[in-house]
C-alpha cells in the first residue's frame, strides 16, 4: 500500500508535466501557425502589390505605345495630305501654264490680253514716254492700231504719252515689259513673270479650295 501511495505522487507529477508540456507545445504550435498565417498574408499582400504595380506599369507602357502609334499615324496622315495638296497645286499650276501657252493660239483673244498687259505695265511706269518691249513672236500684233487702242485704254493717263516699241528674242511666254526711257524703272509684265508674282495668291486660293473639299 505504501509503495502504491508512493507511486501516486510521481504519476501525478508526470501527468502534470506532460500536460504542461503539451500545453506549451500547443501554444508554440498556435503561435507558429499565427506567425505563418501572418507571413502568408504579408506575402500575398506583397504579391498583390507587385502585380498591381506590374499591371500599372504594363498599362502605362501599352498606353505610351498606343499614343506613339496614334501620333505616328497622325504625322503620316498629315504628310500624305500635304503631299497630295502639293501635287494638286503643282497639277493646277501646270494647267494654268498650259492655258497661258495656248492663249496665243487665238490671235484675237491674245491681242486683247496683250493690250491689257501693256496698259498695265505702262501705267506702272508713268511719265510722258514709255519703252515697251515685246517678243519678236508678237511683232505682227503690235501695229499702229494696237498702239491707238493701248492709248485709248489708258484714258487721260495715256493722252500725249509716247510709246517706243522694241522687240526682243526673250519671249517670256507672252506679254511685255515696260521701262522708263533711261531704263532705271522696269516693270516686267510678261505672262511668266506675272504668274510668278501671282503664285502665292493663286496657291493660297487652291489650298483653301482643297481644304474646303476635304472638310
Amino acid at each position: 500500500m505504501t509503495g502504491e501511495n508512493a507511486a501516486a505522487p510521481e504519476s501525478a507529477i508526470t501527468a502534470r508535466l506532460l500536460a504542461d508540456a503539451e500545453e506549451q507545445a500547443k501554444r508554440i504550435i498556435e503561435n507558429a501557425e499565427r506567425s505563418a498565417a501572418a507571413e502568408e498574408r504579408k506575402t500575398h499582400k506583397e504579391i498583390e502589390e507587385i502585380e498591381r504595380d506590374s499591371r500599372a506599369d504594363l498599362d502605362a507602357r501599352i498606353e505610351k505605345i498606343h499614343m506613339r502609334e496614334v501620333s505616328t499615324a497622325k504625322i503620316e496622315s498629315r504628310r500624305i495630305l500635304l503631299d497630295a495638296r502639293e501635287q494638286a497645286v503643282a497639277r493646277m499650276f501646270a494647267d494654268i501654264e498650259q492655258g497661258l501657252a495656248r492663249l496665243r493660239e487665238d490671235p484675237g483673244t491674245y491681242r486683247r490680253s496683250l493690250r491689257k498687259l501693256a496698259a498695265e505695265a505702262a501705267a506702272a511706269i508713268g511719265g510722258d514716254e514709255v519703252v515697251l518691249k515685246f517678243s519678236e513672236r508678237d511683232r505682227g500684233l503690235v501695229d499702229d492700231a494696237f498702239l491707238r487702242d493701248l492709248e485709248a485704254s489708258l484714258g487721260d493717263a495715256g493722252a500725249g504719252v509716247k510709246f517706243r516699241v522694241e522687240f526682243t528674242d526673250d519671249d517670256g511666254g507672252g506679254g511685255c515689259t515696260a521701262a522708263s526711257p533711261d531704263g532705271r524703272v522696269v516693270y516686267d509684265n510678261t505672262l511668266r513673270r506675272r504668274l510668278e508674282r501671282m503664285r502665292p495668291e493663286i496657291r493660297a486660293m487652291i489650298v483653301a479650295e482643297l481644304a474646303g473639299d476635304e472638310g
